[in-house]
C-alpha cells in the first residue's frame, strides 16, 4: 500500500477530501488505535477536513463525532474504553448488566489514567442498554471487550443486532477471540483483532461514580 502521512493541522497541508490510509498518531488512547485500525482496513481512504479529531499537536485521526460506537462488554476495558472516547466527546453506547447499568445510572463513569488525571463521564452523558437489539441497531464500530469464554455469544447478539458493515473491533486478551469473530459474524462485517496490555481495576464505592483506573503502562 501506498501510505500518505499526515501529520500536521488542515491550516498546514491537509486538505478538504484528500485521500489518505494512514495518519501519524500519539500512542495511548483507545481512540488511537481504532482510527489506525480502521484507516488499515479501508483502502483507499477520503476523508475531509472534519473527519480529523486533533489528539495533540503530533497528529489527527479518523473518528468522526457522528460515529456510533458500542461497547460490548461493560467491564474494566471496556468502561475503560468507552469512558475515554465518551469523555472525548465520541458518541458511546454502553451494553451492560443490571448492576454496572444501576451504577452508571446513580453517579456516573470517572476513568483515571496513569498519571492520575481523572476525566468524569456525568449520567447525562452517558447510554446504555442492556438489551443488545438496542445497543447494535445503528452501530458503526463496536468494541468488544467481554471474556474470551463469551466471544461466541457475543459475536451471535451483534451478528442478529448489528448492521452488516459495522466494524467490529476485539480488545479482548488471547489469540483467538477475533478468529471466533471473523468465523461466527457475516462475512460482510470487518473484524479487527487488538489488545489492551496494561492492567485496568474498577471500584464501584456507594455513592460514588463507578471508576476505572488504570494502573500499567502499554499501548494499545
Amino acid at each position: 500500500m501506498d501510505w500518505t502521512v499526515v501529520s500536521a493541522p488542515p491550516s498546514n497541508g491537509v486538505t478538504d477530501g484528500q485521500a489518505i490510509s494512514r495518519a501519524r498518531f500519539c500512542t495511548g488512547s483507545a481512540e488511537d488505535f481504532m482510527c489506525n485500525a480502521i484507516m488499515e482496513k479501508h483502502d483507499p481512504v477520503t476523508l475531509c477536513v472534519t473527519d480529523f479529531l486533533p489528539l495533540s499537536f503530533e497528529g489527527y485521526v479518523m473518528i468522526s463525532d457522528k460515529s456510533r460506537i458500542v461497547i460490548a462488554g461493560s467491564g474494566s476495558i471496556g468502561c475503560y474504553a468507552g469512558a475515554s472516547l465518551a469523555a472525548a466527546g465520541k458518541k458511546v453506547t454502553f451494553l451492560t448488566r443490571p448492576r454496572t447499568e444501576a451504577k452508571l445510572r446513580e453517579a456516573g463513569l470517572k476513568v483515571v489514567d496513569l498519571d492520575g488525571t481523572e476525566q468524569l463521564v456525568p449520567t447525562p452523558i452517558l447510554q446504555w442498554t442492556s438489551d443488545p437489539a438496542v445497543a447494535f441497531a445503528d452501530a458503526q464500530i463496536i468494541l468488544v471487550a467481554v471474556k474470551s469464554g463469551a466471544t461466541e455469544e457475543m459475536a451471535g447478539l451483534i451478528g442478529r443486532h448489528a448492521p452488516e458493515k459495522a466494524v467490529v473491533v476485539s480488545l479482548q486478551n488471547g489469540i483467538s477471540n477475533a478468529e471466533t469473530l471473523e468465523r461466527c459474524l457475516p462475512a460482510e462485517m470487518t473484524v479487527i483483532s487488538g489488545m489492551v496490555p496494561f492492567n485496568v481495576v474498577q471500584s464501584d464505592e456507594a455513592g460514588e461514580p463507578l471508576t476505572v483506573r488504570r494502573t500499567t503502562q502499554g499501548t494499545v
